[in-house]
């Protein structure tokens, strides 16, 4: 699954949140951001990322028992194909450089101290990262095109599919490749998309696909 069926996943999603609870516009954009949350017990809150792929997102909060109400939270600068991810009640916006008001970084966002940018580092000009997953101070990034930046490689010089990062310095710790795991061809590039954790097992999606994008095997 590359970007764009990603990107309609979300338009449909918004589009079928909106069209029971009233427009964005008059929803969400008018209304004074709302600059703090403060956690209560028993109480969850919705985050959501809403895009028209032409300017900057707009990170958007609800609460899951009234999920007509969204609020624009006012964090600027996101980027119009932001992924948003929450681990340990920080949100994690991962930037991609090919889209507007973006380049490629992890963004750490503390919803409880006026949204406030603890952190944002680079994960390599090019890299497109995809997803994140986060334990402790360590967070793993999946990169879709990590053949972007030169620097990027692993021990054997071949392009790191996922990246460790030190989430407290921004350095990465470990480049991870699929290099020999891929069909032997002219464009051996895993394109590592969406991840999960499970147990102490790390579960990547990869695109395995010639350099036009067709598929080479089942």
């Amino acid at each position: 699954m590359n970007k764009n069926t990603y990107r309609v996943g979300i338009v449909l999603l918004i589009l079928t949140f909106l069209g029971a609870c009233g427009s964005l516009e008059e929803q969400a954009l008018d209304d004074e951001p709302v600059t703090e949350i403060t956690p209560e017990p028993g109480v969850e809150t919705a985050f959501l990322f809403a895009t028209d792929f032409a300017s900057s997102g707009q990170l958007l909060t609800s609460g899951v028992s009234s999920p007509e109400s969204l609020a624009n939270n006012g964090v600027a600068g996101l980027g119009s194909s932001a992924v948003v991810r929450i681990f340990d009640g920080l949100i994690y916006v991962l930037h991609d450089g090919f889209s507007v008001a973006s380049s490629d970084n992890v963004q750490i966002i503390d919803p409880s101290n006026q949204f406030a940018t603890i952190n944002q580092w680079s994960t390599g000009n090019g890299t497109n990262p995809q997803d994140i997953v986060v334990v402790g101070n360590q967070a793993t990034i999946s990169l879709y095109n990590p053949e972007q930046d030169p620097e990027n490689v692993d021990s054997d010089g071949n392009s790191a599919d996922v990246i460790v990062m030190n989430l407290d310095t921004g350095e990465i710790t470990d480049r991870i490749s699929f290099f020999n795991f891929l069909n032997d061809d002219d464009a051996r590039l895993g394109r590592a998309a969406q991840m999960v954790l499970v147990d102490d097992l790390l579960y990547v999606c990869l695109q395995d696909l010639e350099a036009d994008f067709s598929h080479n095997a089942a």
